[in-house]
């Protein structure tokens, strides 16, 4: 364990980190959240995304046991849900989040506007017309009888302009609640739906907080709000974590639901100081709800100047295994585990997620 490693763990036992950490990471005061069926779930989680079916050999040379796996699945690739679930239950993980985008992926390295062209095939009006119905039901039932916990990262970052559900906010909220509808219908009680905007770095601006909230489709259809934490490196992608800090604090108190990073990842130089800084920003953080770690190669690496993001934490030897596992102690702590998995919920359970909310309040003051 390295020396800043220690030193944190030391600081976390003795509950001083929430004393000592910049004010900007002190919570902020929100709603409850219930811990009724379909509610957000109080409980932390950290998670890994892993290329296939690794999560042993990680565990192994990393020692840290996530309780989550993330994978992304493109609709026009026909993944099998169950095959993937049955992976993840063979792995003995208790939670799954699926970052399920209604896309044909570009080629690594397409430019951004190849990306975010348009796919009527996939667009927002189509899925919100019920031209998926099929498709989209078939997986609500996989996940119902999964007997796992599943995140489901609906069409992420589409505040963004780089993919191509970002077309039409109007009708990327219709979409969402349509796909959250037919899940309800299928009586689907262990999913969680996880809106996973782009708020950016530094203070959310009035203008920023528009086009982010012209797609937000409301609490009511919304468990968890998620989003992408990565230190990109480079002359203009650089960003330590109290530089996040400030939108996710924005997205917390705004949107009114607990907050998931799920993706994480850092570049090469000065990882383990970057690390170490997550892991005090979490401790200080309780409604920081799950923390993803990601191995996989990203998009958005490839339209950008950046640092190096090929590293492996399983193949480092420069103190990065010890770092993220002073992270994963604090999201893994007792009190916060998931429950294990189980026989799947009874199909005549109530809505996994709260009802529909008919006030006119909206957006959330």
């Amino acid at each position: 364990m390295t020396v800043p490693a220690l030193a944190f763990c030391c600081a976390f036992a003795s509950g001083a980190l929430g004393r000592l950490a910049p004010a900007s990471w002190r919570p902020v005061a929100g709603a409850a959240y219930s811990a009724d069926v379909g509610s957000p779930v109080i409980s932390r989680i950290f998670g890994v995304a892993l290329a296939g079916p690794q999560l042993p050999k990680w565990s192994a040379q990393t020692g840290i046991r996530p309780q989550l796996l993330m994978s992304f699945q493109a609709w026009c690739h026909r993944p099998s849900p169950a095959r993937l679930l049955a992976q993840a239950r063979q792995d003995q993980v208790t939670s799954v989040m699926i970052t399920w985008d209604p896309w044909c992926p570009t080629p690594r390295g397409a430019s951004s506007r190849q990306e975010r062209r348009k796919q009527p095939r996939f667009s927002n009006a189509a899925i919100a017309s019920g031209r998926w119905d099929g498709y989209i039901r078939s997986w609500a039932r996989a996940v119902r009888d999964s007997g796992l916990t599943v995140y489901v990262r609906y069409a992420h970052e589409m505040n963004g302009g780089w993919y191509p559900w970002r077309w039409d906010p109007r009708a990327f909220v219709a979409a969402w609640r349509h796909v959250v509808g037919l899940f309800r219908k299928e009586h689907v009680t262990n999913a969680r739906f996880v809106w996973s905007g782009s708020p950016g770095t530094a203070t959310v601006s009035a203008r920023r907080a528009a086009r982010v909230l012209a797609y937000w489709p409301g609490r009511s259809d919304v468990s968890y709000v998620g989003n992408t934490v990565i230190d990109f490196g480079g002359r203009r992608h650089t960003h330590t974590i109290s530089q996040f800090a400030p939108a996710l604090a924005w997205a917390h108190k705004t949107l009114r639901r607990p907050v998931m990073l799920t993706e994480v990842d850092t570049q090469f130089a000065g990882r383990v100081t970057w690390i170490d800084q997550l892991a005090a920003y979490a401790a200080a953080t309780p409604w920081l709800k799950a923390i993803v770690w990601s191995q996989l190669p990203s998009y958005g690496a490839a339209h950008m100047r950046v640092g190096d993001l090929r590293w492996q934490v399983a193949t480092d030897t420069g103190g990065s295994k010890a770092a993220l596992r002073a992270v994963a102690a604090i999201m893994n702590a007792p009190g916060g585990a998931t429950r294990r998995a189980g026989p799947p919920p009874s199909r005549a359970s109530a809505g996994y997620l709260p009802r529909p909310d008919t006030s006119s309040s909206w957006p959330p003051v």
